[in-house]
């Protein structure tokens, strides 16, 4: 029926906002951190080993910044929600099911000492116009081990920073936090308006005072950790619209979708009921594959798919779920 159809339309639409959580004004791509290469699982210590993971951002400098995803084994470190593989907190991520994860103030364990930095790198998907102002935010929740610290910000600049450099950028931040953050249950926006002084391409995100011009909640602790997740740069003054709706999704759910992403095709497997029904649909909502009645284990041919986000709708036992899995070149 018509209205049927209509019905399902918007139920996709709501899904799709869900899982995918576009900010409509927003010039940061994978801005959440959900459109990774390959999942991560123990913590990063070079800019290669970043790239490799994630689409899109890198690291500025040495530092090694972290991704964490609770679609990695819960043995992992990149696994937030048990502590188990010595990840600094448990955490889930603010929005989805990826966040990142920074040093920003003290040695961060390293041997080099005090002002060791890590930062996030995203190339915007336009530049800035010099004159205009704009609104920028990112979201960040500090470790369950570590202690709080301010100057957490946002800069702005013309070209890629690549640097072998470990400590402090010394740059003036555009969006600044003088405050000292210490929410490690919760999140913490950062946020604020700027006026675009030259025509910048590329944002940074971190601290880029030295230890000796930041302050801490507990002095006489050596190091401060952030995860961040859901960053925006809006021409919206108003903000951004970003949707924090995380998908149904258990870390301990009984299916599996491997490899995720991929380049070849997907095997989807359940522990103990067959799936009663399969349904993928492509970013745009078009409806892909509608098969019912399958065994535990099926194997779908992605070749004829083209690159990008699906979302798989999967009915186990009467009970509908919804994943996000990837195609990749």
């Amino acid at each position: 029926m018509y209205y049927k159809r209509i019905s399902s339309a918007i139920l996709f639409i709501l899904i799709l906002v869900g899982l995918e959580m576009k900010a409509q004004n927003n010039f940061v791509p994978n801005h959440s951190f959900e459109n990774l290469d390959s999942l991560p699982c123990s913590f990063i210590g070079s800019q290669y080993w970043f790239d490799f993971y994630i689409v899109n951002w890198t690291m500025p400098t040495d530092g090694s910044s972290d991704l964490y995803s609770t679609l990695s084994s819960n043995t992992c470190y990149a696994y937030p929600l048990s502590g188990s593989g010595g990840t600094p907190g448990i955490q889930n991520p603010r929005s989805g099911f990826n966040m990142a994860g920074i040093y920003t103030w003290g040695t961060g364990g390293q041997p080099s000492g005090p002002n060791y930095r890590e930062y996030l790198q995203v190339h915007l998907n336009q530049p800035l116009t010099i004159g205009q102002t704009y609104y920028a935010e990112f979201y960040c929740s500090l470790a369950d081990s570590k202690i709080g610290a301010n100057n957490l910000g946002m800069y702005f600049s013309s070209v890629a920073i690549d640097s072998t450099y470990e400590r402090n950028l010394n740059f003036t931040p555009d969006i600044l936090d003088t405050s000292v953050i210490s929410d490690y249950s919760g999140w913490h926006k950062v946020s604020g308006n700027f006026t675009a002084s030259t025509n910048a391409q590329y944002l940074i995100i971190g601290n880029f005072f030295t230890d000796n011009n930041t302050n801490t909640d507990i002095p006489w602790v050596n190091q401060s950790y952030y995860f961040i997740d859901d960053v925006c740069v809006s021409n919206d003054s108003l903000g951004c619209m970003i949707i924090t709706s995380t998908p149904e999704y258990s870390p301990t759910s009984e299916l599996i979708i491997y490899p995720n992403p991929t380049r070849k095709n997907w095997k989807i497997t359940t522990e103990n009921s067959a799936i009663e029904q399969l349904i993928i649909y492509n970013s745009m909502g078009k409806m892909m594959l509608n098969e019912i009645n399958l065994s535990k284990t099926i194997e779908i041919n992605t070749t004829s798919y083209e690159t990008g986000m699906y979302v798989i709708q999967t009915t186990i036992q009467g009970q509908t779920h919804y994943y996000k899995a990837f195609i990749i070149d």
